[in-house]
């Protein structure tokens, strides 16, 4: 829905407790005047998203899901990974603006385009070439004060414990409605199960020593951790990138399992391949991840019929609804995500 700011009901809450007169001088500081048009874009699923746009052009506007259950300082977490980037001159990114903590809000610059649908070898070397970007900031003082990514793995029994804790928390639900019952049975009875086969049958082929490891400095990548074509924006066949909420340090064989598993645009196999082909050319230190990968694989997978049906946990359902996820049928929706999920790659 469109806004117009800079109108005279100054009292008029727009989001959360920011008022229009807020907004406006937040605005002006940023050199951007009234009035101006405020759309709401519905792609992000843990924050508000505004395109602001006047005469003089647009910028994005987004506002950072906070609650005390959810302690990670999404602001920060991307703002300062955005700011490294650009530092080093990598322009497929959004410029940091200007921010606000007391209303956890921050403005970016505008990045043109639409999310891809097909795609191509041509988005896939992009993609791997934007991972080895990243991965410049290591060698810069600078990437000493990166934090580990969201859900980090630095040693395989970490992997383990991810998908343990999510189908843990999928336990504990206490159904109140048919659909919660349902969904209360599939977990129970087809995932949890089939997760605590894979488990067994993984966990056999290490030893506690092995499974304990960490990760040298060398064999962990700066990742985006939420990346795949659903974070993307493709003009004039060029990609850009968003979405560095929950970036850091990690395991580059959960990138590229993630890479692979991402439900919303799905890539064929055979890209999948090449995405590797194309991580190992830029990165050859991590010549031998693929075996990684393919291990690993099955695990994530069932990690991401998980995250399906992570809106049936109250918390996470607030997160969507505060980002503006359509409530009506969401429930239903996702349940039959994860089902479909489940029978293609899990069975």
């Amino acid at each position: 829905n469109e806004f117009m700011g800079g109108v005279a009901n100054n009292s008029r809450i727009v989001m959360n407790d920011i008022t229009v007169k807020e907004l406006d001088r937040f605005l002006d500081e940023q050199g951007i005047s009234t009035p101006f048009k405020k759309k709401a874009i519905k792609n992000g699923r843990n924050s508000k998203v505004w395109k602001i746009s006047n005469p003089k052009g647009h910028w994005i506007l987004k506002q950072y899901y906070q609650h005390d259950a959810d302690k990670r300082d999404r602001l920060r977490a991307e703002a300062s990974f955005l700011e490294l980037l650009r530092n080093i001159g990598v322009d497929t990114v959004s410029n940091v603006l200007g921010m606000n903590k007391i209303f956890n809000i921050a403005l970016y610059s505008f990045l043109p385009g639409d999310k891809p649908t097909i795609i191509s070898s041509n988005h896939i070397r992009q993609a791997a070439k934007f991972i080895n970007d990243i991965n410049q900031l290591r060698y810069l003082p600078d990437s000493n004060n990166i934090s580990p990514a969201s859900d980090a793995c630095f040693c395989l029994l970490d992997h383990f414990n991810l998908v343990d804790n999510r189908i843990s928390s999928l336990t504990s639900i206490k159904p109140i409605s048919k659909l919660e019952t349902e969904v209360f049975s599939f977990v129970n009875k087809q995932l949890k199960p089939a997760w605590e086969k894979l488990k067994k049958q993984l966990l056999s082929q290490f030893g506690s020593s092995q499974l304990k490891k960490k990760l040298s400095f060398n064999e962990r990548i700066l990742s985006p951790s939420d990346f795949g074509f659903h974070n993307t924006l493709e003009y004039k066949n060029n990609l850009f990138f968003v979405d560095f909420e929950y970036a850091g340090w990690d395991d580059p064989a959960k990138l590229i399992c993630d890479f692979i598993c991402q439900p919303e645009v799905q890539v064929p196999e055979y890209q999948c391949n090449y995405f590797i082909e194309n991580i190992q050319n830029y990165l050859p230190r991590l010549s031998g991840i693929k075996s990684r990968v393919d291990y690993l694989l099955p695990l994530h997978r069932i990690k991401w019929c998980c995250i399906l049906l992570n809106e049936f946990k109250v918390e996470d359902r607030k997160r969507r609804l505060y980002a503006g996820v359509e409530s009506e049928g969401l429930l239903e929706d996702q349940f039959r995500k994860a089902n479909e999920y489940f029978n293609l790659y899990v069975l």
